[in-house]
């Protein structure tokens, strides 16, 4: 499950990345085409709905944990705010261990 989380948000971040170089594109040479195509349009809708399905994944994942009150708000606000630029770094930090399991603090 925590591999296929992490595959949904990286495919999201691809997609800002790819519609941002089309727009810049369009924007650029006058052909908007590819953004106004019907396949950029359901692509564009199918990331929205990724995205507030990964808010709710994260959230949750952000308020089960056992971590201090300030972070949990912190990647609360950051995951909402900037969405999967936020979702990345917690998975590596958080989400992938699994539940209950923080870092461990050697030293």
């Amino acid at each position: 499950m925590r591999a296929l989380v992490l595959a949904v948000t990286l495919l999201v971040l691809a997609h800002m990345v790819l519609f941002a170089v089309g727009f810049a594109r369009a924007w650029t040479t006058g052909d908007d085409d590819l953004l106004a195509s019907p396949a950029m349009i359901g692509a564009h809708v199918a990331a929205f709905a990724a995205v507030i399905v990964l808010v709710v994944t994260y959230a949750r994942d952000v308020f089960k944990r056992d971590l201090p009150d300030d972070q949990q708000a912190i990647w609360a606000v950051l995951m909402c705010v900037t969405g999967p630029l936020a979702m990345v770094p917690y998975w590596l930090l958080h989400y992938r261990r699994g539940p209950g399991r923080p870092l461990s603090r050697s030293g």
